[in-house]
C-alpha cells in the first residue's frame, strides 16, 4: 500500500472501486454488455497513479518486468482488489490505518 499515499490518489481508487461494483451488479442483474464498464472504471486508478503519485501500478511494473502470466496476472487483480478494498475501508473510517514506525 505504499504506492496509495497520495490522499486524492485514494479517493480516486475508491471511486474507481464502487463504481466498477455497480457495473458488476448491473451486469449481473440487467445485461453481461455492462461488464464492459469495470475495466473503464478502474482507469481510474490507473490514472489516480500517473497524475498523482507520479508511479506505475504494481501490475503494470510487473509486466514490465516479467512475461504475461494470465495466472499472475489474476492473481495481481485480487491483491489489487484487496488493497483497494482495504483503502475504501480507511478513507470511509472504518477501519483505521497503522501509523508506521521508523527505525
Amino acid at each position: 500500500m505504499e504506492m496509495h499515499q497520495n490522499e486524492a490518489n485514494r479517493w480516486v481508487h475508491v471511486l474507481g472501486f464502487l463504481v466498477s461494483w455497480v457495473f458488476v451488479g448491473i451486469g449481473i442483474m440487467h445485461h453481461p454488455m455492462y461488464f464492459i464498464g469495470v475495466p473503464i472504471s478502474y482507469s481510474l486508478a490507473f490514472f489516480g497513479h500517473l497524475l498523482f503519485e507520479r508511479n506505475e501500478p504494481t501490475f503494470v511494473m510487473y509486466m514490465k518486468n516479467n512475461k504475461f502470466s494470465v495466472r499472475m496476472f489474476l492473481f495481481l487483480v485480487l491483491v489489487e482488489e484487496i488493497s483497494i478494498l482495504l483503502i475504501t475501508l480507511e478513507q470511509f473510517s472504518i477501519v483505521r490505518k497503522k501509523k508506521r514506525v521508523s527505525s
